[in-house]
């Protein structure tokens, strides 16, 4: 790894766009993860968010209001199958879908993780203060 990427991953707690750095120090690839939750039927997006926290995030974009208790339950089992480090700590249910228009999805739909990361961060920090 070049010095660059180094000091972009002390800055910013992430190493390139899809490893994030835990505060434990445990490098995190969140594609696997994401992808493993979206393939629930009642997942229409996640990213999983946690640079420098003490766990792991999961912002999703449920079908419905009636689809998020079942979403919660695919969450604990897939945190059975997952090791400690890479399990879901709390899953935050988005207000709205991730789009170009609000920002939250780049002009190639890839998910823009600073900031749904900034639009979310009151409801992030009250979900990190209960573990502080």
């Amino acid at each position: 790894m070049s010095s660059l990427n180094i000091a972009i991953a002390g800055a910013t707690g992430r190493i390139g766009k899809r490893l994030v750095v835990l505060a434990n120090g445990k490098n995190i690839a969140t594609p696997r993860i994401e992808q493993r939750i979206a393939d629930h039927p009642d997942v229409a997006q996640c990213v999983v968010l946690g640079a420098r926290r003490p766990f792991l995030v999961a912002v999703v974009v449920a079908t419905g209001v009636d689809a998020r208790p079942r979403v919660q339950q695919h969450v604990q089992a897939l945190n059975r199958e997952l090791p400690a480090a890479e399990r879901i700590g709390r899953v935050l249910f988005a207000d709205a879908p991730f789009s170009v228009g609000n920002g939250q999805l780049g002009t190639q739909f890839k998910p823009r993780r600073s900031r749904i990361e900034s639009d979310y961060r009151d409801s992030l920090d009250q979900i990190y203060g209960a573990y502080a």
